[in-house]
């Protein structure tokens, strides 16, 4: 230990042995420990080589000692040298640790850069690839459409200067957006799904809130239609759409259940829910102008809710209100409104024995796939309510879907009904 304490506590030692005569007098002077007194001069012998005279345990030696009249010029600090040295020969290892890891790694590096170009060198085996015979590739694929609607908001008025020009709607607007749902239906299913695709018909899916209702005041101020002219207006449109369908499809299977904007009630009812609805009416008012034409069907159950069997995938159409989500104003937004709901839809149908394949649900006006189904946009598109309530501005849209017997949901497409909202007014 002596050797890494400084010069001036070691030549203190030995003032003290000079000054009391001896090791045993100056550590009883001092109250240091013989032991320890020893060792200090034992540095100093080593530190001022030639001051000191070899040890010797009487008064004589140490009164034979004369030391300098002014302080002793210290040696070198040896113990902050050692230090040094220590510290320098940990430093070298370790670079010598990353030296070795470095040259480990290269010579990795190198195999694998050797291998590569062995593969690279080597001739590649053709593969043994056998087309399937003609008459399997032949084939047609058999797919049934969805054609999923929902949200139409018939009669509600957007006035493009309340929301920057990002949108406007009215029941002319609805008009030419409903007609693109036909049209890109027919369009999309006659070129966009493959040379060799037939189907054995389609299903129109009417997923609620046709109408805006007037369920709340500003609704009632600005709307354009009221409920009972709204049904009139849609009737005309939905049933020349129907029509179009049945002409390119053949068959057409009509699902229809309520949203909330068409209830008859201001509040909310849980009791009559699809009997106290414009939407309904609408429903069998569409289903009697069909009447006695087999190749179109109409289901409207009188839960509000339709699950159905398709090629044998379990189907589930909701519209979304009631599914025991709320919210939407969050960071994420509706988004994990409509995971959130469509999970527990999922477990409460699944509890009464009917799993689901795939659920579909409106009312939040978002275009999204989730982990069990789809959400659905809206034909109105972006409103004043969706920037209040800090929703990102998109296009009207609707979903379009094809169903395969063995692969169940094949392709999903989304009709985007109008231009996306910060395309409008674009300038440069």
């Amino acid at each position: 230990m002596s050797s890494i304490l400084p010069n001036n506590i070691i030549w203190e030692t030995v003032k003290a042995v000079v000054k009391y005569g001896g090791i045993r007098t100056a550590a009883r002077a001092t109250g240091l420990r013989r032991t320890t007194i020893h060792d200090h001069m034992a540095e100093a012998r080593k530190r001022w080589p030639g001051v000191l005279p070899e040890s010797r345990s009487t008064k004589e030696w140490a009164s034979g000692i004369v030391l300098p009249e002014t302080p002793y010029s210290p040696a070198p600090d040896t113990a902050k040298a050692e230090t040094e040295l220590r510290r320098s020969q940990d430093a070298a290892k370790d670079w010598k640790a990353r030296a070795t890891k470095a040259v480990d790694e290269r010579d990795a590096l190198q195999d694998q850069l050797d291998t590569m170009h062995r593969l690279a060198q080597a001739p590649l085996e053709p593969l043994a690839w056998t087309p399937a015979a003609p008459s399997i590739m032949g084939h047609p694929t058999v797919l049934m459409p969805l054609l999923f609607t929902s949200d139409f908001q018939c009669g509600e008025v957007i006035r493009p200067e309340e929301i920057d020009g990002l949108n406007a709607y009215n029941k002319d607007i609805f008009a030419d957006r409903y007609a693109k749902i036909i049209d890109k239906t027919i369009d999309i299913s006659d070129h966009h799904t493959g040379s060799n695709t037939t189907y054995p018909g389609i299903y129109y899916l009417r997923g609620g809130d046709a109408i805006s209702g007037g369920i709340h005041e500003e609704l009632r101020d600005t709307d354009d239609l009221s409920a009972v002219p709204a049904v009139q207006w849609l009737l005309r449109h939905e049933r020349e759409g129907i029509k179009r369908l049945k002409d390119r499809f053949g068959r057409v299977r009509v699902l229809s259940i309520p949203g909330n904007h068409g209830r008859t009630s201001i509040k909310p009812r849980t009791k009559g829910y699809v009997s106290h609805n414009f939407e309904t009416l609408l429903a069998w008012w569409l289903a009697s102008t069909f009447e006695g034409d087999p190749s179109i069907e109409f289901y409207t159950p009188a839960s509000g809710e339709a699950y159905f069997d398709l090629l044998g995938w379990s189907v589930l159409l909701a519209h979304g209100d009631r599914m025991g989500s709320k919210g939407g104003r969050g960071f994420i937004g509706t988004i994990a409104t409509i995971a959130r709901g469509h999970q527990k839809l999922y477990q409460n149908w699944a509890t009464r024995g009917r799993p689901l394949d795939y659920i579909f649900t409106g009312h939040l006006h978002t275009s999204v796939q989730t982990e069990h189904g789809w959400g659905n946009g809206s034909v109105a598109g972006y409103s004043e309510f969706a920037r209040d309530i800090g929703a990102k501005p998109d296009a009207p849209k609707q979903w379009l879907f094809y169903m395969h017997k063995r692969w169940g949901i094949s392709q999903a497409r989304e009709l985007i009904l109008d231009d996306l909202p910060k395309r409008k007014g674009a300038k440069g």
